[in-house]
């Protein structure tokens, strides 16, 4: 009868077995970390850019009118100013190539408040076979007057 050396018949079974791990776990989770991470930082890339939005919309806020009635109304070029500044607060998604779009500017009476949302279509900075992906985000503004 002959004597077998388990020993000698696992010795590629650890360079086999770290492959499998590094190609099946670890690599993927890796991509899956790095492209979350690039999400992440183009969603905040679109929260500063409507803010800055919000911002500029309420600098177009026509001040005669909101100081002798209250209410908030715009002097009809919040749109531009809005997305010039949403554009140029965006570094991050600017030096990618991808474009912020204001999507609505609202008024809330109430709270003397204006509302931007932006919105950011994202899927260039993901891997091709990811699906279309936009972000979009509210920024918030208030008006204040102060007298002299």
């Amino acid at each position: 009868m002959r004597r077998i050396n388990l020993r000698r018949n696992e010795q590629g079974f650890a360079m086999v077995w770290w492959a499998l791990v590094l190609g099946l776990v670890a690599f993927p989770l890796l991509a899956v970390a790095t492209d979350g991470l690039r999400y992440l930082k183009a969603a905040g890339d679109v929260q500063i850019a409507a803010d800055a939005a919000a911002e500029a919309a309420v600098r177009e806020v026509d001040l005669a009118h909101y100081v002798a009635t209250g209410e908030v109304r715009f002097s009809g070029n919040e749109y531009a100013l809005a997305t010039d500044y949403a554009q140029r607060n965006a570094e991050f998604l600017r030096s990618n190539r991808v474009t912020v779009v204001i999507v609505a500017i609202t008024v809330d009476d109430s709270q003397h408040t204006v509302l931007v949302t932006a919105r950011a279509d994202v899927s260039r900075l993901l891997p091709r076979f990811t699906p279309a992906l936009n972000i979009e985000r509210t920024g918030v503004a208030q008006v204040r007057i102060s007298a002299p």
